[in-house]
Formats: structure tokens, sequence, C-alpha cells
């Protein structure tokens, strides 16, 4: 478990369904192959200083403006997945983004 409970409610971890439907594979299939290289060369212009990011994602070309927020973000999630996990293989990608983007 992530965070404590602090709903008030007793629930047990017991019972709970953990399949994943068809829709919600589909949709996270759907993030890997499109929302999660778009954040790499997010991350990547942003740190080259480019006002736009350009990406060939799937043989076609997407161009927009560069958004230094969602590279933050990015930086945020590969930490978070890093400190659940506490893996070899997520810290050393967190450094990774850390020396590749920002400096």
């Amino acid at each position: 478990m992530f965070m404590e409970d602090m709903s008030g409610m007793d629930v047990t971890d017991v019972g709970w369904d953990i399949r994943i439907s068809p829709t919600l594979k589909a949709i996270l299939a759907e993030a890997g192959r499109f929302y999660a290289p778009w954040m790499v060369a997010n991350a990547a212009a942003v740190a080259q200083g480019a006002k736009e990011v350009r990406a060939t994602l799937e043989g076609k070309l997407f161009v927009a403006s560069s958004f230094p927020y969602q590279a933050k973000c990015l930086l945020v999630a590969v930490s978070v997945i890093c400190l659940s996990y506490r893996s070899n293989f997520c810290c050393y990608l967190l450094l990774f983004c850390l020396f590749y983007f920002l400096l």
C-alpha cells in the first residue's frame, strides 16, 4: 500500500479484482506509444532551450510548443517510480533524466 487510508472505512486487502480490462490495456498501450515518447521529446526540447518540440511518433511528425511544466512532470513521475520500487534500474533512469534533461 502506497499511502495510508484516511477514509475511516474498514477496508481489507482481500477480494480486490486485479485483472486489467481490455479497455484499460488499450489506453495504457496508447499512452506508451504516444504520450511517454512525447514527454521525453518535450523534456529534451526544454533542456535544449528549444521553443518547440518535434517528435516522430509512428511515422508522423508532431510539432508543438515546448512545455517546461510537462518536463518537470516527467522527472516527478520517474522519481515516484524510483522511490516506490527502490530498484537500481529506476534510480539509474532518474539520474539519467536529471543529467540529460537538466544539464
